[in-house]
């Protein structure tokens, strides 16, 4: 429970960064208070689902990179009619925004995968020197 609050909140900072690197683009002095919280909202909902889709047993995994890709894009279009973000950002912005902050969450999933394989073999490597 405390991992998935953790990747929640991470997923909701890059994205929050993301986003604010756009609305520089786009010449915005600020970012909105009810924008965090709605962003905040839709990586709830986004790890909700993957983590259902992750339950999921895929033939193909690749097939399950590109619905958990989709899943994420259709939860920020649903958020962004539900709380009006088309009327200060393109569908295809947000869409982009959505697949930046999917590919952050892989980058940071596969450094966090690396670092506990690291953790293990150095456990592995201390049981194997105290048996010796």
């Amino acid at each position: 429970m405390r991992k998935n609050i953790v990747n929640i909140m991470a997923t909701t900072g890059v994205s929050l960064l993301v986003l604010s690197v756009i609305a520089t683009c786009y010449q915005a002095r600020f970012l909105c208070v009810d924008a965090v919280f709605q962003a905040f909202f839709a990586n709830i909902l986004i790890h909700i689902g993957i983590k259902w889709l992750h339950g999921i047993e895929f033939q193909y995994p690749i097939a399950e990179s590109i619905l958990s890709m989709s899943y994420t894009i259709i939860v920020v279009l649903v958020c962004g009619k539900l709380f009006h973000w088309y009327d200060s950002m393109p569908v295809e912005v947000l869409t982009l925004l959505a697949i930046i902050v999917y590919l952050a969450g892989c980058w940071l999933s596969v450094i966090q995968l690396r670092r506990e394989v690291k953790d293990i073999n150095a456990l592995l490597q201390r049981q194997r020197e105290h048996k010796n």
